[in-house]
């Protein structure tokens, strides 16, 4: 990857351990354990604060950040397109600067900066076509990401004029990065799982479902915007079947992180429909948030991140054994997670989440690890490392 686009993995990196921390130090108040120390439980707010700072380091600070920053490099290397470096430094400055004021003191200031950001990465994917007579494969899946940055906008929008914070945050994880994700991966998972893409059909009814019920959750229709989005869900692994073995498997753990992220979005969306019944159990609110963020969403972060970014840079992972490592906490931290939020395993929650912690940083060591001191591929001619394989 050039240094041009790793202040954008390091500041991701940065925000996700502050926000991990503050996630870490919220368990114990979840887990409802008797034993927390005055020093830790403060004053009244303390837990209000602390949950008000984690939302936003987590998902603008870590995951939009870390989107944009693959978004930029990928668009060069399957492009070539060209960047401004000063409009890539204010974007990234203006969405720093804005996620730690909202962190710290929410104010119009803050979401401002961070809708710029957005309005200058959103203006920075649309400038770049493919070359006249390019061939051009699996065209449905473009779509997905012009969706997923106009969701992105309109989350921003959202933000400044002050709706809540759960319904912002809500529409960026489910609107912008699950969509860039599905339009990422209806290009390259295929490859990568040994499978051709799925019928254009199905990506494009996919898509629509997707978004409309987006749209019917902003006008506060919460049923028929499950079931839309379960359909949607549903309809997606079944095209990329990412648990039907196929040959020529990768020698690396890259198909169980597709496996477990497209089994997580199937269960969010189901946890999603089950709770939006009439008598629906309104109490597995968390633990579907977590199956989608956790689960899905930071699952193929995970995995794609340990893929693509020593590619980018054109060098070996530092620690190869950390690929398996942070699939097996993530998986098994995951699941005792949601268990244990949704009130089937109470006592899972707290050693969930504790590994799930361990797994990001793992990542992020071996991410940084491999940035300082990674072996260089060698490469012979214009050889590129392949994004898909």
């Amino acid at each position: 990857m050039k240094p041009l686009h790793r202040p954008y993995i390091l500041w991701s990196l940065a925000f996700m351990m502050a926000g991990t921390w503050l996630g870490f130090l919220m368990l114990p108040f979840l887990f409802q354990f008797k034993g927390i120390p005055d020093w830790w439980l403060g004053d009244g707010l303390s837990w209000a604060r602390r949950l008000q700072a984690h939302g936003p380091m987590q998902v603008f600070g870590f995951c939009v950040i870390f989107t944009m920053g693959i978004s930029y490099q990928m668009l060069g290397e399957l492009l070539n397109a060209r960047h401004s470096p000063n409009a890539m430094r204010l974007g990234l400055g203006c969405m720093v600067v804005g996620t730690l004021g909202q962190a710290l003191t929410p104010q119009l200031l803050w979401s401002c900066l961070q809708l710029i950001s957005g309005l200058m990465f959103v203006a920075g994917m649309a400038r770049h076509r493919p070359s006249i007579g390019t061939a051009r494969r699996n065209l449905a899946h473009s779509h997905f990401l012009r969706w997923g940055s106009l969701w992105l906008l309109v989350a921003l929008a959202l933000q400044v004029v002050g709706r809540p914070t759960a319904l912002v945050l809500e529409l960026i994880l489910w609107g912008f990065l699950s969509l860039y994700i599905v339009g990422v991966g209806l290009r390259v998972h295929p490859a990568m799982l040994g499978r051709t893409p799925p019928a254009a059909l199905l990506q494009w009814t996919v898509l629509w479902l997707w978004n409309g019920s987006l749209i019917l959750h902003l006008a506060n229709y919460p049923l028929p915007a499950a079931v839309g989005l379960f359909a949607a869900s549903l309809l997606l692994v079944i095209g990329l079947r990412p648990w039907v073995y196929s040959a020529n498997p990768h020698g690396w753990p890259l198909r169980g992180y597709l496996g477990w992220s497209y089994a997580w979005l199937l269960l969010a969306s189901a946890g999603r429909l089950a709770a939006a019944l009439p008598d629906g159990p309104a109490h597995w609110a968390g633990a579907v948030k977590h199956a989608h963020a956790s689960g899905f969403i930071l699952t193929m972060m995970v995995g794609m991140g340990l893929r693509l970014l020593p590619a980018f840079e054109r060098k070996h992972l530092a620690w190869p054994a950390a690929r398996w490592l942070c699939l097996g906490l993530l998986s098994l931290g995951g699941v005792l997670r949601v268990t244990g939020q949704a009130g089937v395993l109470p006592w899972a929650l707290l050693p969930g989440g504790t590994l799930q912690v361990a797994a990001l940083l793992l990542f992020a060591g071996s991410l940084l690890a491999t940035f300082i001191r990674g072996q260089a591929i060698r490469t012979t001619g214009c050889a590129r490392p392949s994004l898909e394989g």
